[in-house]
C-alpha cells in the first residue's frame, strides 16, 4: 500500500504536470510561429514563461521521485556532476551564472539517480541565489567523498528549514535535495560561507 504522503505527492505531481505540459506546448507553438509572427517585445516573455515552467517541472520531478528500490551502483564523481549539470544548464544560462568544475576520478558507489537529483537541486538553489556570479564544483575525499558547490550566496540561516521561518525558493530545493541525498544514503551540509556539500556514502573495501 502506498504511504499517504507518497500518494499525495503522486497526485499533486500529476495534477501539476498536466497544465505545465499545456503551457510548454503552446509556448513551443508560439515560438515556432504557428499562430503568426511574434512581436520582438514578446519574445523575452515567451522565454521567461518556458524557463519558469521548466523550473516547476524540475521541482515536480523531485517531489514525485520517491522510488527507494534503486540499487547502489558504481559511478564516478565526474559522471554524477556531468549528469547534474545537464539538467541545470538552462537555468544557469537564463540567470547568467557561470559554473566551473575541477576534474575528479573519485569513484562512488551510490544510488546514482537520487544522488544526481540531489546534486542538481543543490545547484539549482545555488544558481537561484547567485545570478550573474560564478559557482565552482569540486570533489574531496575518497573514503568519505563529498561534492562541494562553492561561490554561491546560499545562506544557512535563510535557506535551511526552520519551523519559524517561511521557506525560500532555494530552501525548497535544498529540502528536496536533502530527501534525495538521504535516499542515496548521503546527506547535505550547508556551510556558513555559503558552500553546500553533498556527502556521499563511504566506499566499501
Amino acid at each position: 500500500m502506498i504511504p499517504p504522503h507518497r500518494e499525495w505527492n503522486a497526485v499533486l505531481a500529476h495534477e501539476l504536470r498536466s497544465p505545465l505540459a499545456a503551457i510548454l506546448g503552446y509556448q513551443e507553438l508560439l515560438d515556432d510561429g504557428t499562430f503568426g509572427d511574434i512581436p520582438p517585445a514578446a519574445e523575452d516573455a515567451l522565454r521567461r514563461m518556458r524557463y519558469a515552467a521548466i523550473q516547476m517541472l524540475t521541482l515536480i520531478d523531485a517531489l514525485e521521485a520517491g522510488d527507494d528500490t534503486e540499487d547502489p551502483t558504481e559511478t564516478t564523481a565526474r559522471d554524477l556532476i556531468d549528469s547534474a549539470l545537464s539538467s541545470v544548464t538552462f537555468d544557469a544560462d537564463a540567470r547568467g551564472t557561470r559554473i566551473t568544475t575541477t576534474e575528479s576520478s573519485v569513484r562512488l558507489v551510490t544510488k546514482t539517480t537520487q544522488a544526481c537529483r540531489a546534486l542538481a537541486l543543490i545547484l539549482g538553489a545555488a544558481i537561484k541565489t547567485t545570478p550573474g556570479g560564478t559557482i565552482h564544483i569540486s570533489v574531496d575525499g575518497v573514503e568519505h567523498p563529498s561534492i562541494t558547490i562553492s561561490g554561491s550566496n546560499l545562506d544557512p540561516t535563510r535557506d535551511i528549514i526552520d519551523p519559524d521561518r517561511p521557506l525560500s525558493g532555494a530552501g525548497l530545493r535544498l529540502e528536496l535535495a536533502q530527501v534525495a541525498a538521504g535516499r542515496a544514503r548521503g546527506r547535505i551540509h550547508l556551510r556558513e560561507d555559503g558552500a553546500a556539500e553533498l556527502l556521499l556514502p563511504r566506499l566499501p573495501g
